[in-house]
């Protein structure tokens, strides 16, 4: 045992070393109308041989919401420990409202590797997701 594994350290080369998730996403319907909304999936896989506490940032357009006014656009989703190999899907809506304009939007996604709680971050994977806004 070493003297990092009693104070609960890691060591920076553990941690920084390839990629720590598997980012899958799906829209269905895979295009927004003006008028409606459409259900965002997320599935992430942990990569790493141990578990790891997971969680989720989606920032949204202003042209679009997670509700309905479309005040809310960002949302942090807390997926607990996930382990060795283990995949967690998650579902939200995204909803049109007045200022939503035909086009291609971004959405983006991060998923963070958390050390022992919510407030300490280990390691991120980022990714653009295109939403068709008709």
């Amino acid at each position: 045992m070493k003297l990092e594994d009693i104070f609960g350290k890691k060591s920076a080369a553990d941690v920084f070393t390839g990629t720590p998730f598997k980012v899958v996403t799906k829209l269905v319907p895979f295009r927004l109308s003006k008028t409606g909304s459409t259900e965002f999936y997320v599935t992430i896989q942990n990569l790493k041989a141990e578990s790891v506490l997971t969680s989720i940032v989606l920032e949204l357009p202003q042209v679009v919401g997670f509700d309905k006014p479309g005040l809310n656009v960002v949302r942090e989703i807390r997926m607990g420990y996930l382990a060795t190999g283990e995949e967690k899907t998650v579902r939200t809506t995204i909803y049109s409202n007045h200022r939503t304009k035909e086009g291609e939007q971004d959405i983006s996604l991060t998923a963070i590797m958390h050390y022992r709680d919510y407030g300490h971050v280990l390691n991120s994977v980022g990714k653009k997701i295109k939403l068709r806004i008709v």
